[in-house]
């Protein structure tokens, strides 16, 4: 599906009175933000489960397709769609543009080979590294270390990596983008927008934009991409309102950060529509719903709902699962419609987006503390309802609800 723009027409100047003008902090982030910075719309073709940028590449311009993934540092092109099951995620790969290195003279192939695993082992994709040069919004980048696929599972779409990479390893495209002065800083700004709107998101590389979310952005515990959920409620059409005991947001963690935070360390991944909880939580949440009866799918890692005991089926579209969830990020609430974060499926069922960490193989393991990530995630399905910033050279997080009154850009 190609994409397209769609003017705003939306009437939002009652909200937008309403909302607060950015507080004073929001000067630091001026600061780190002034100069050059690259706007990029973000885009979902499968009904929320990934979304897209385009890059541009080589001598000849070739703009390519790629999933924004704040959970991998690496970017990668061209993903083998013969491995895909699937005849309409097939069909999708092969209409999507792939990158030909041949046709680009600043093409450079740069030797050495990588091979990454995603989704806990399920998806996979190996091949050679090349650098050329990739424009993204008005930025250039002379980029090192892209990866070219030979071999992949599960990929329809390529891998903008937004992630931060571990010392000693090739910069992130971003990094290499602040390195070279294309952006001001290693601050970028998210909005995925909601399912329903017509119009894509914005990423924003090097700033932010102050109409794209009301109130105040509010800076949370954690650090990189790292926070902490510190509350969780659930709201039935009802008006009846669900709160989660605070033991299940507690988690006994290696890897969380020194503070004194209490809550569920979450992974903030953008690449992701699943919200990996633990599974005392994930059977609360479930369970909230009238007329619901848990059943697993696939390694423990998805719901579907609802679950009708009689003729073993789901039955339920995806309009009649209504509810509201807030999550609470110490001092920042935010509310999202389950209906804006549930998988569609074809059929008209949905699949709640919430499930528990698959079993992970030690070197696994190894690498998930080596990468900083916390052993849950909060994925782009909850994300849709905020407005997120990541502060990367402060390694700070800032959040508020999303919203969409124009453009003012800082």
């Amino acid at each position: 599906m190609s994409l397209k723009l769609v003017p705003i027409f939306a009437i939002c100047a009652l909200i937008c009175s309403a909302a607060a003008h950015p507080a004073a902090h929001l000067g630091e982030l001026r600061s780190t933000s002034y100069g050059g910075y690259a706007v990029l719309p973000i885009w979902t073709e499968d009904s929320g489960i990934s979304y897209l940028i385009n890059v541009t590449l080589g001598s000849d311009n070739q703009t390519v397709p790629l999933i924004f993934d704040t959970g991998s540092t690496e970017t990668f092109l061209n993903p083998d769609c013969f491995t895909l099951s699937d005849e309409n995620v097939f069909k999708t790969c092969m209409d999507r543009p792939r990158y030909n290195a041949f046709t680009s003279t600043s093409s450079k192939f740069a030797g050495g080979s990588f091979s990454l695993s995603y989704s806990g082992g399920d998806s996979l994709v190996a091949g050679t590294y090349v650098n050329d040069a990739i424009r993204i919004g008005d930025a250039t980048v002379n980029a090192r270390h892209i990866g070219l696929a030979a071999t992949s599972s599960n990929f329809d779409a390529g891998i903008f990596g937004a992630g931060l990479s571990a010392i000693g390893d090739s910069p992130s495209i971003i990094e290499q983008m602040v390195e070279q002065g294309q952006v001001s800083s290693y601050v970028f700004s998210v909005d995925l927008g909601p399912l329903n709107c017509p119009e894509p998101g914005t990423v924003i590389f090097g700033g932010i934009d102050t109409k794209r979310y009301r109130g105040a952005l509010t800076l949370l515990e954690g650090n990189g991409y790292n926070t902490f959920i510190t509350a969780m409620g659930l709201t039935l059409p009802n008006g009846t309102h669900i709160s989660y005991n605070s033991s299940l947001l507690n988690s006994n963690n290696s890897t969380k950060p020194d503070t004194a935070t209490a809550g569920l360390p979450v992974f903030l991944d953008t690449g992701s529509p699943y919200n990996l909880v633990p599974k005392n939580l994930l059977y609360a949440i479930v369970e909230s719903y009238p007329d619901v009866a848990v059943k697993e799918t696939g390694a423990g890692r998805s719901f579907e709902v609802p679950y009708t005991t009689n003729s073993h089926t789901y039955t339920y579209t995806c309009t009649q699962l209504t509810p509201n969830l807030q999550y609470t990020f110490k001092k920042k609430t935010i509310h999202v419609p389950i209906a804006d974060t549930l998988i569609r499926l074809p059929n008209g069922q949905c699949i709640l987006p919430f499930g528990v960490p698959p079993s992970t193989s030690t070197a696994a393991a190894a690498q998930t503390a080596r990468s900083g990530h916390m052993p849950y995630i909060l994925g782009n399905s909850i994300m849709r309802a905020a407005y997120v910033v990541f502060d990367l050279d402060n390694n700070g997080i800032w959040m508020a609800a999303r919203d969409n009154c124009g453009q003012d850009i800082v």
